[in-house]
This record gives structure tokens, sequence and C-alpha cells, in this order.
């Protein structure tokens, strides 16, 4: 029977490379045989790089959109005590509005007060593990890397040891040529 999924011989391909490779034995194999192993490695590392590629730029779009989130929630808070604060002095300009309403939207307010820190510090900590993710992995050019690179810019986050490359085409690589 034929497996169905190539992923076994593969692996099997590369595990037999590696051996063979260890002890020299290339010139032992038949040309056939070589080429067809060949094939598959080359499909094997074409996947594994397309795949540790997504992980990657999927990593890159979850931090990104954290850091929009918590910048719209960020701003979204300074809104708000902009207008309890307005709305406040309303109440108390207006005579009729009972004290213990005022009292307790003194209350709410203060409570909106406490969100502003607590959120500048969280859009702040993402931002910090933006930019260290964009320090420690390459990220092919695309939408996020654009996108999160405006977001630190906009924030005076330097983006000087940010390490973006252009994808490299496997298809093309001559036997022996290192990628």
């Amino acid at each position: 029977k034929r497996c169905r999924s190539k992923r076994p011989l593969m692996m099997l391909c590369k595990f037999f490379f590696d051996i063979l490779k260890s002890f020299g034995h290339y010139s032992k194999i038949p040309s056939t045989l070589m080429t067809t192993a060949q094939k598959h490695c080359q499909s094997y590392l074409r996947t594994m790089a397309t795949k540790e590629q997504q992980a990657t730029e999927r990593q890159l779009m979850i931090k990104t959109k954290a850091c929009q989130r918590l910048a719209k929630e960020m701003t979204y808070y300074e809104k708000e005590v902009k207008e309890n604060e307005e709305k406040l002095a309303k109440m108390k300009q207006d005579k009729t509005a009972d004290s213990y309403d005022i009292k307790k939207f003194e209350e709410v307010l203060g409570e909106s007060y406490m969100m502003i820190p607590d959120s500048k510090a969280r859009f702040q900590k993402s931002l910090e593990e933006l930019s260290l993710f964009l320090d420690t992995n390459t990220v092919a050019e695309g939408e996020w890397i654009s996108t999160a690179q405006s977001i630190l810019e906009e924030n005076g986050i330097s983006l000087a040891n940010t390490a973006v490359v252009d994808e490299t085409n496997v298809d093309d690589l001559q036997q022996g040529e290192a990628f």
C-alpha cells in the first residue's frame, strides 16, 4: 500500500540524508534515488519554512492587534473621564440634583481615573512585547509588519534593530546550494 501522506517519507528522507551526510557516503547512492529523495527533502524544507513563517506572522498579527485594542481602550478611558467630568460639573451646577447622586457619580469618576494608569501600563507593556518580538524575529514584509512598525513609530519606540527579510524561493536552489 502507498502512504497517503508524504510527511513520513520526507521525515525518513531527512533522517536518511543526515545519516549519510555524517558518514560521507553520497557517492554510493543511485542517482534516481538521490533525485527523488532530494525532491522530497526540498518539499519538506519548503513546508517547514512555510509553517514557521506562518507561525511568526500569526504571532505578529496577535501582538499588533493587542496593541491596537489597548490603544483604543486607553483613548476610550480618557474620553470617558472628560465626559464624566463635564457631566459632574453640570450636576453640581444644577440646583435640583440630589447630593447622593453627585457623590455616587464622583465615585464613578474616581474609578475612571484609576483605569487610565492601568490601561496605559498595559499598552506600554504590549508595545514593549511587540518591539521585542520584532527585534528577535525575522518577519517577511507584509501588512502586519508595516502596521506594527507604524504603531511603534507613533508611540516613539525605535525600530533600529528590527530585522525584515524578503522571502527566499527554495525552488530555484541548485543541488548543494545553501539558502
